[in-house]
């Protein structure tokens, strides 16, 4: 977890994980600095990096994977954390990719209730509510999502005001060896009120196939057809 202080003064800050404090919390921060916090041997969620009222930290996840056949880290991701008054109801992410390839991609879904009651959460693919769902989930706690089935949107609902949260996360297995899981990404799912005509990304690259695959996902949540544009430079 890395953990960045804007401020012009130190910050302390707390980490819990699954609502409870990590050991060695509340952690120090000095100003316009960052640390990297590790916790060996715990797994779960939801984290919460939480500072005085009114500081300005930012805080990430930083994931390195790789495997025990062979050496170093072969796959990296970073993820930011959402502020905690930007929680939603619900959140969206443009596909899954659950049934393709599944002895080469691993695509998980992770859903979390930071909230001190208990929630339901419903998920929905392509507009059809997966099987098990909806799912409860106890306050502090979390729950990792799987399913054979590719496509989009996937949908995330909690209850009217709720604060929960959600995430995609996939591991890719090396071309030749299917066993062997080296790389990573996770994404943080976008609250369902943020969603909007257009978007813009920094950059494109598909200049170095096939060693370098982009493709742009496009996902639409209305009851009708869209057309859309796409522009790059």
């Amino acid at each position: 977890i890395v953990v960045s202080n804007l401020d012009s003064v130190d910050r302390q800050f707390t980490v819990t994980i699954e609502g409870v404090e990590m050991e060695g919390s509340p952690f120090t921060v000095l100003a316009s600095d960052d640390t990297v916090l590790k916790f060996p041997g715990i797994q779960g969620g939801p984290v919460v990096v939480s500072a005085d009222t009114g500081a300005r930290i930012i805080a990430s996840l930083y994931e390195l994977r790789g495997s025990d056949n062979w050496a170093g880290w072969n796959g990296q991701s970073e993820m930011m954390g959402i502020p905690l008054d930007k929680l939603s109801d619900s959140y969206v992410i443009p596909r899954y990719y659950g049934a393709v390839n599944p002895t080469r991609l691993d695509a998980r879904i992770f859903i979390a209730n930071p909230d001190s009651v208990a929630r339901s959460i419903t998920v929905k693919i392509g507009g059809v509510e997966m099987e098990g769902s909806p799912y409860t989930l106890e306050p502090n706690t979390g729950q990792v999502l799987k399913y054979a089935v590719d496509g989009g949107p996937v949908e995330i609902i909690g209850p009217p005001g709720s604060n929960i949260i959600a995430s995609l996360s996939q591991w890719r297995a090396l071309r030749d060896y299917p066993s062997v899981f080296t790389g990573v990404a996770q994404f943080m799912a976008l609250p369902t009120d943020w969603v909007s005509d257009t978007y813009v990304l920094p950059r494109y690259d598909y200049t170095d196939h096939p060693n370098l695959y982009n493709v742009i996902v496009v996902s639409n949540l209305d009851s009708v057809d869209r057309q859309f544009t796409v522009t790059i430079e």
